[in-house]
């Protein structure tokens, strides 16, 4: 009852919300042929992110007229963005929390470069926040499906913040090879973050009856596999750089391989448990590159060891001599080459 109740609740507001927003907003443009009527931005939005139905994802056709506003003007787009981050940062209710969140995935990875690039504007914070979405806290405690559904909004708030900080649309040959180590490296290190936090769904135990949570888990396995392309890509990269990395950037491509390699046992332990959209397990290629990777590195970094002792070894060795024939300490003192 009290479900049912939440719903025509929702419904209403729905209706008032797109009555206001086509009352006030909408406008009317003229061109050379005929006279086309326009959508407002809020009301583009309100439409593809209702209260109802709660278990429904967006409709395709209103993402495709989110699309359009990549056509528009940049003061349009703008405007779009802005109403569609408002839209998720004002509701408590996780069935639109959750709608808006894949309106701006959509946007993100089908929108124009002006969307894309609004979208980073709009979310961009001057103190650097980790959680430029801010839902890392959000809940909505209206129905025990909603309080669960929560943790799907904050788990795919976190995905999402990960892929606009990612580096998935700079794959070109000449991009990549022309970035020095470092910045190899801390791709590298985005995308890790990024493919690990894909494959940390919450439990939900009733996905199956939920489109709208199966819609959230299609586009991260999506996501995930985006991820596992630009890895192999970038490791392929550094297995031709093997020579060129320094002792700390091979230490650290090391440690970051090794995380990965953790995740595959953790894959082959959770398959079970895990919806098959989200399938777990990882290609034997992929997880064969990345160990061969790491291998190399590993068998490098304990030669940089072997030659940084060697070279400290020669140092104390001839400073010692030194300090011997000039007397300034007994010969004895320093047969282990150990420092005191």
């Amino acid at each position: 009852m009290v479900s049912k109740l939440r719903n025509i609740v929702g419904a209403l507001k729905d209706k008032a919300s797109q009555t206001k927003a086509s009352l006030l907003c909408t406008t009317t443009t003229a061109t050379a042929t005929a006279t086309t009527l326009t959508i407002s931005p809020n009301l583009a939005v309100l439409r593809a992110t209702p209260h109802n139905p709660p278990f429904d994802p967006p409709h395709p056709h209103h993402l495709s007229t989110l699309l359009s506003f990549g056509s528009s003007p940049r003061p349009a787009a703008a405007a779009l963005l802005s109403s569609l981050i408002s839209r998720l940062l004002s509701t408590r209710n996780a069935s639109v929390a959750l709608k808006s969140l894949l309106a701006l995935h959509h946007l993100f990875i089908h929108g124009a470069f002006i969307l894309r690039d609004q979208l980073s504007t709009a979310l961009s914070r001057p103190s650097g926040s980790r959680h430029p979405l801010h839902l890392s806290s959000f809940r909505d405690p209206s129905s025990p499906e909603s309080w669960t559904m929560s943790s799907w909004v904050r788990w795919f708030a976190g995905v999402l913040e990960l892929l606009l900080a990612s580096p998935l649309f700079t794959d070109g040959d000449d991009s990549i090879s022309s970035l020095p180590n470092p910045d190899l490296l801390s791709e590298l290190t985005s995308l890790v973050e990024l493919l690990l936090e894909t494959r940390r769904s919450p439990p939900f135990p009733t996905w199956e009856d939920n489109a709208l949570v199966r819609e959230v888990v299609r586009v991260v396995a999506g996501d995930s596999l985006a991820a596992k392309h630009a890895i192999l890509f970038r490791v392929r990269e550094v297995r031709e750089r093997l020579g060129s990395l320094d002792y700390a950037d091979s230490v650290e491509l090391r440690c970051l391989l090794r995380r990965l390699e953790d995740e595959e046992v953790k894959d082959k332990e959770e398959e079970l448990s895990t919806p098959s959209d989200l399938n777990r397990g990882a290609g034997d290629s992929f997880w064969n590159e990345i160990k061969d990777v790491r291998e190399r590195i590993g068998e490098l970094v304990l030669k940089k060891e072997f030659d940084k002792s060697r070279v400290g070894r020669d140092r104390v060795g001839e400073s010692d001599r030194i300090h011997i024939r000039f007397g300034f300490v007994e010969p004895s003192r320093f047969g282990s080459f150990r420092l005191y």
